[in-house]
């Protein structure tokens, strides 16, 4: 237990920090503001306020908090008492892999960017940009309230499967060239602060798309080559 509360002694109340756990599936990195720490019962309080519809918190539910030096606080959800998600403080860990990518993926700059239309049942479900791609993943950004909504929808059952498992894909590239495919839900980043969600995708692309997206990587490793050389 000495290991813990030194853990507990280097946490500072009003700080923001970083949660990971899995949720059906899905791999979630949720960044909230620690708002109540109880050394002598060993508890953690955070306030949930921006994210507390999203349900993915019920009791016993496991969470890692990042320190530092590569290491985790493991903690266990106990209370939802309504905006404060209240847990136990369970052990320090070695922080988990949880995601590890087969590929490389390049970023997306801002200024010449790539679009994305999710689609389920011929339905637009969220229209975003992509922050990062790789000939099998994407990454797109929303700002929360329609990162929540989508969330939201997406873990709906249809037929004994939740939607997040097969998503259409629409992907407009800056040359205007559009990619045809689907997906599923891989991993999520929520940023109240930075009024953010992030969405990772796997992606199969309909096989005439694919050398436009691998034509697209190439060129984006050599502008980032040419970048570092430069620099």
């Amino acid at each position: 237990m000495n290991e813990v509360r030194k853990a507990l002694q280097g946490l500072s109340l009003g700080h923001i920090y970083k949660l990971s756990t899995y949720w059906k599936d899905v791999f979630f990195k949720i960044y909230l503001t620690l708002k109540d720490l109880d050394m002598r019962n060993s508890s953690l309080s955070f306030d949930i306020s921006p994210i507390k519809n999203l349900g993915i918190f019920d009791y016993g539910h496991l969470l890692y908090l990042d320190i530092q030096d590569g290491f985790c606080i493991h903690i266990k959800s106990v209370e939802k008492s309504g905006s404060l998600l209240i847990t136990n403080v369970l052990c320090v860990v070695p922080a988990p892999c949880f995601v590890q990518r087969s590929r490389m993926r390049v970023d997306v700059p801002k200024s010449n960017p790539i679009f994305v239309s999710l689609n389920i049942d011929n339905i637009r479900v969220l229209s975003a940009r992509a922050v990062d791609v790789c000939t099998n993943g994407i990454g797109i950004v929303s700002n929360c309230k329609d990162g929540e909504g989508f969330l939201k929808f997406l873990f709906v059952e249809k037929e004994g499967e939740s939607l997040h498992k097969h998503i259409d894909f629409i992907i407009n590239l800056p040359n205007g060239k559009e990619l045809i495919g689907y997906g599923e839900l891989r991993d999520v980043v929520i940023d109240p602060e930075r009024d953010t969600y992030r969405f990772g995708f796997s992606i199969n692309l309909e096989e005439d798309s694919i050398p436009y997206l691998e034509e697209y990587i190439k060129k984006r490793q050599d502008d980032i080559l040419k970048q570092m050389i430069a620099s």
